[in-house]
């Protein structure tokens, strides 16, 4: 069969092209990889910048239950100063819909810090900051199990109840 001269260019221009496309995506594949090796965690990088000072500021990470009910979500905010206790921290918002904590349409949901820690993974005076979350209409979200919790265990506190929790293993 003859081939004509235009068939062969473009043969050739096609075959240069996806060898080309194959080359770049091997060369962003490339790329990522490096990307990903050097993000593990270099402890001299660490080290710098958890020794940087902060001053007088903190920082509260606040900690959730999301709407699956199994998943934990956190949110960190700078606060000028360490907090003495846990009115000292303000109620902060978030979009809910992203934690499926609500529609799209009323997505905004409320973090109320119930509980403060000293933070184990960063240095100096920061925080943990539990959280109970509640939606636009201040009603807490569906996972907010502790709300109702609270209000049955201050009923009973004259009682001084206790409670455990059993782990199953199987």
């Amino acid at each position: 069969a003859v081939v004509s001269t235009q068939s062969k260019q473009w043969y050739q221009r096609r075959v240069h092209g996806e060898c080309l496309s194959l080359f770049l995506f091997i060369s962003i594949v490339n790329s990522v990889l490096k990307m990903f090796n050097a993000a593990s965690t270099n402890k001299v990088v660490l080290e710098k910048y958890l020794s940087l000072p902060q001053g007088s500021r903190v920082q509260a990470t606040y900690i959730w239950i999301d709407g699956t009910g199994q998943g934990i979500r956190t949110k960190t905010k700078s606060l000028e100063s360490k907090p003495s206790k846990v009115e000292d921290v303000p109620i902060w918002n978030y979009d809910g819909s992203s934690c499926y904590q609500a529609e799209g349409s009323n997505s905004d949901t409320y973090l109320h810090p119930v509980k403060i820690y000293p933070c184990p993974f960063r240095r100096g005076d920061n925080v943990l900051v539990l959280c109970e979350a509640f939606k636009y209409n201040q009603e807490p979200t569906l996972t907010n199990k502790r709300k109702a919790c609270k209000e049955v265990m201050d009923k009973a506190k004259e009682f001084a109840p206790w409670f455990g929790i059993e782990q199953e293993y199987t």
